[in-house]
């Protein structure tokens, strides 16, 4: 009697594959974006989150070109002397919401660490004209530094559109042409 009914299984599994071949060539899997990554460890909830970021009260954020010194993960303060100051771009209110949504852990974000990090992008975030936070990005190996550290994430992609929209530089550093070039382009920012 068993060996009936594993026959009679072994024959549905069979027919239901069999049955609507066509069906699997319709199936549309969306491809996810990589994550970013970021050396700092983040937070598991809210509560691990900087209160800095939580309140997310910034009045305004700049994004600057940075000099690619990967000293800024030992001092994030080095950040305030690798740029030029007569590069700062403000970021509009609604890219400054997009930043802080994911700093804050509004917007759930997934990292893994990364052995490189020479960040050519920041962005200061300010409350009444003071410093409040910084934020230093190397797009190339998709890692981030952060003072406070621990903040909610950033969004990779976003992140770069934002530089991108404020007419900053980002550069394909699989492209060994770009790689060459890349001192003499960016310093013209810094």
């Amino acid at each position: 009697m068993i060996k009936y009914i594993l026959s009679l299984l072994a024959l549905i599994v069979l027919w239901s594959c069999e049955s609507n071949p066509k069906h699997i060539d319709t199936i549309k899997i969306p491809i996810k974006e990589e994550p970013a990554i970021v050396l700092d460890s983040l937070p598991q909830n809210n509560k691990d989150i900087d209160s800095i970021w939580l309140q997310s009260d910034f009045d305004s954020a700049v994004a600057v070109i940075l000099d690619g010194s990967h000293q800024i993960m030992y001092d994030m303060l080095k950040m305030d002397k690798k740029f030029s100051a007569s590069i700062k771009r403000k970021l509009n209110d609604i890219q400054l919401k997009l930043m802080i949504e994911n700093l804050s852990g509004k917007v759930p974000t997934n990292y893994t660490p990364s052995d490189c990090f020479q960040p050519y992008h920041g962005i200061f975030f300010y409350k009444k004209s003071k410093i409040k936070a910084r934020l230093a990005i190397c797009f190339s190996c998709r890692t981030y530094f952060s003072q406070p550290k621990n903040n909610g994430g950033i969004n990779y992609q976003s992140t770069k559109q934002v530089f991108q929209n404020l007419g900053l530089p980002i550069y394909n550093w699989d492209d060994s042409t770009e790689v060459q070039n890349s001192k003499i382009k960016y310093s013209d920012y810094f």
